[in-house]
């Protein structure tokens, strides 16, 4: 877990709609992320509404050094609701579970609780990397979660506070002898301040937090925990003066594991906000330094954390382009790179650990958004260039198992989306990204240069119809074997095309039943080398709004 004090994020992408302009949000930074003073995502995508197709496994396809989410002005956006009481559940073949539980109370006078509650699982058997047929025991996988938060409203102030905790166990099946992996992750974060919507009194917000995270081997007895621990304080202030908006950050963390890879990262961050209205342009700017000492490295970092953003309003919603430059900063403690890849061989590791640098990305991306005068057309195309310094390269150590190291790339990328409503319940959207990478790695960038999604989806009184493909290019990885000083591949993975489709009906008010089908196809879908997911498959369940 990590924080770095986002200067003046922006507000997040609004579903449904191509985002042109994103307003100030001056909160303090969520505490579990190292990010930069800015979000602004080179590369949103159109998301479907229907939420009922239920997968537990994830293709990992993005880049992870940037779009970072924004951080909240508090812990109630994630509960004031329209249902208090929220519930699904769904199982399906091949055997796997899902299952979600929300409750909610909130009063504006007084305040705000609640709790959730996640769970997946997937007990499809798997083959290892070796083509051996293993046990549900040897493959199986489990992600549960429960959140706890509440809010005090004191005057123009609001005291919140956070807990969450989180339990994964993995299987590393594709190894020769699989073993099996346990994750736990809690954490713990207190605010004090205010929402910073009426900027036209100072607004001010301080957030401490802390947590845990560990992980062991369950086959093993005597493989000790692997444990990292964390701290952070943030404060932050903002104004409004008169069309000027002024806001002012600061922030410190530390992470610390216990003893093992005697890895240890101290971060300080400040920075400063401008935005302003200027006719036809609109302009926020940002302005940060970053002091970052890790144990193993011998000079700490200094980072120089610009952003900008230029949006043009020409009085015509068909189009409105905008320039944008932004930098993000990714922490790459122990637990980050766990959550990049759990399939990361800890021993041979240990070393590295303690050494890496966070990862840099400074992004320059030119667009044009708009939408026709009906609403019924949205799009957005844009293209730019991405400098990242220290990016995590994976490389397969042995079969089943992953080593990491760092270099620099620059990518050059270009995309485009477009959502359509031809008419009352109908909706078509598509989205596609490409990239082309400069590396001074010896290893493979093992992410896909070429993705994209289509979806379209149908209401029909009480029925909802949709049917969406995800295209994912040729992916490959590199192994620990070299020929004139260039790694070699040892696996690839061919470009798939991933498509879905879901039904849902609506029995009574508050109560529906759905279907979802998923690798309709039955391509070789795989998240990292020789990790594949299902094959084709369905899941049936219910989702009750009390």
């Amino acid at each position: 877990m990590a924080v770095f004090m986002a200067v003046a994020p922006l507000s997040a992408q609004e579903h449904k709609q191509v985002e042109v302009t994103k307003n100030y949000t001056h909160e303090v930074s969520s505490a579990k992320k190292l990010t930069a003073p800015t979000e602004i995502s080179d590369a949103p995508v159109i998301e479907p509404e229907i939420i009922y197709n239920v997968n537990p496994e994830t293709l990992q396809v993005a880049l992870e050094d940037h779009n970072f989410k924004p951080a909240k002005a508090g812990y109630a956006d994630d509960f004031f609701r329209p249902q208090n009481f929220f519930a699904r559940i769904a199982a399906g073949y091949p055997l796997g579970s899902d299952a979600a539980v929300r409750y909610t109370a909130h009063n504006k006078h007084l305040g705000y609780f609640g709790v959730g509650v996640d769970h997946e699982a997937n007990f499809a058997k798997r083959t290892n990397g070796y083509g051996e047929e293993l046990s549900i025991a040897d493959s199986y996988s489990m992600s549960n979660v429960i959140n706890v938060g509440g809010g005090l409203v004191l005057k123009r102030q609001m005291l919140e506070a956070s807990i969450n905790y989180g339990n994964d166990i993995v299987n590393r099946y594709a190894m020769m002898n699989p073993d099996r992996v346990c994750f736990h992750d809690g954490n713990i974060s207190v605010r004090y301040g205010d929402d910073f919507v009426d900027l036209s009194r100072l607004n001010f917000g301080v957030e401490v937090g802390g947590g845990r995270w560990s992980q062991r081997l369950l086959i093993e007895e005597e493989y000790p925990c692997i444990a990292e621990h964390n701290a952070n304080i943030a404060a932050n202030v903002a104004r409004d003066f008169k069309g000027n908006i002024v806001g002012v950050k600061a922030g410190f963390g530390i992470w610390k594991d216990n003893g093992y890879a005697q890895y240890r990262d101290m971060a300080v961050n400040v920075g400063a906000s401008y935005a302003r209205s200027f006719g036809i342009i609109n302009l926020k700017a940002e302005v940060g330094y970053m002091y970052d000492k890790v144990s193993g490295r011998e000079k700490a970092s200094h980072f120089f954390l610009p952003a900008a953003r230029l949006d043009f309003d020409f009085g015509m919603v068909e189009v409105q382009p905008y320039i944008e430059f932004e930098t993000n900063i990714k922490h790459n403690g122990i637990e980050a790179l766990y959550d990049q890849n759990k399939y990361i061989a800890f021993e041979p590791m240990t070393d590295e650990f303690n050494k890496m640098a966070s990862t840099r990305s400074y992004d320059l991306h030119f667009g044009v958004a708009g939408s026709d005068k009906r609403s019924k057309v949205a799009y957005r195309v844009y293209l730019g260039a991405s400098f990242i310094r220290d990016q995590m390269f994976w490389y397969v150590n042995e079969v089943g198992t992953f080593g990491f190291a760092q270099g620099d790339n620059t990518r050059l990328f270009a995309g485009a989306e477009v959502e359509y409503h031809p008419v009352g319940g109908l909706r078509l959207a598509a989205s596609a990204r490409a990239h082309l990478d400069n590396t001074s790695s010896i290893y493979a960038v093992s992410d896909p240069k070429i993705v994209a999604n289509i979806l379209a989806e149908y209401r029909l009184k009480r029925w909802k119809f949709g049917i969406s493909g995800d295209f994912v290019g040729r992916r490959e990885w590199s192994g620990s074997d070299f020929v004139d000083g260039k790694s070699v591949v040892a696996f690839e993975s061919d470009a798939i095309f991933d498509l879905h489709a879901d039904v849902a009906f609506k029995v009574k008010n508050g109560v529906e039943l759905f279907v979802s089908g998923y690798n309709l196809l039955n391509q070789d879908i795989f998240d990292y080398a020789y990790y594949h997911r299902n094959g084709i498959g369905f899941m049936l369940g219910a989702k009750i709004d009390f």
